[in-house]
């Protein structure tokens, strides 16, 4: 496991448990950041952060905030009611309508990987103002996460961290596409920046060009 991982070991991937399955190619899908709470300093310096933080320094609602895991299997349970974890329902909703046809579509999400592509959390609602540290890292855990999971399709559901992320990306010879954030208004609105259409429908877009499900 990588040394990040150790130090935050609830921020790993999620590897949905039909991430294989052969009805479809394997999929990650990439977010932006975790946050944490306003009241929380820890991760304001990015040299702090990645050097002196691990899990023992985060109290129990830090470490909930940046569960992974945890965020999205109990967002699941609850039938996503929190609506700041709005993002897996919608990127469920797109998947399942890209070929699952699962009865119950959120159970979609199963079918991918997820991580957020920055590692250090950004603060309440804001995005993550990027430091050298934060990009060496996220290169770090990409380029890991593409040689152990072997990733067939990515897709990046964040412009800056796709922006970022597109030298790896370019490099890995792996089909990307960049989407605006599942929750954001391109998500549901025509934007010339995505060639005219929404967010959502370049997601979907994307999966069927290449095939994502095989049947």
């Amino acid at each position: 496991m990588l040394e990040y991982f150790k130090k935050f070991p609830m921020m790993v991937p999620r590897i949905g448990c039909d991430y294989k399955n052969k009805l479809h190619k394997r999929l990650l899908i990439v977010g932006e950041s975790h946050y944490l709470p306003n009241e929380s300093s820890t991760h304001l310096n990015s040299e702090n952060w990645y050097r002196d933080v691990s899990k023992k320094d985060l109290t129990v609602k830090e470490i909930q905030w940046i569960s992974t895991e945890n965020i999205i299997t109990s967002s699941l349970k609850d039938n996503f009611k929190n609506k700041a974890h709005w993002i897996y329902k919608n990127i469920a909703y797109e998947l399942n309508e890209s070929g699952l046809k699962l009865d119950n579509f959120r159970s979609a999400i199963n079918h991918i990987c997820y991580y957020n592509y920055f590692l250090r959390p950004a603060k309440q609602g804001k995005s993550l103002e990027v430091a050298k540290k934060d990009i060496e890292t996220a290169e770090e855990v990409l380029k890991w996460f593409i040689e152990k999971y072997k990733p067939e399709l990515i897709i990046f559901t964040s412009s800056l961290a796709g922006i970022k992320a597109k030298p790896i990306l370019d490099k890995a010879e792996i089909s990307y596409v960049i989407t605006p954030h599942p929750t954001c208004q391109w998500w549901n609105r025509i934007a010339k920046k995505y060639g005219n259409i929404r967010g959502r429908d370049l997601f979907r877009k994307f999966l069927n060009e290449n095939k994502w499900h095989n049947v």
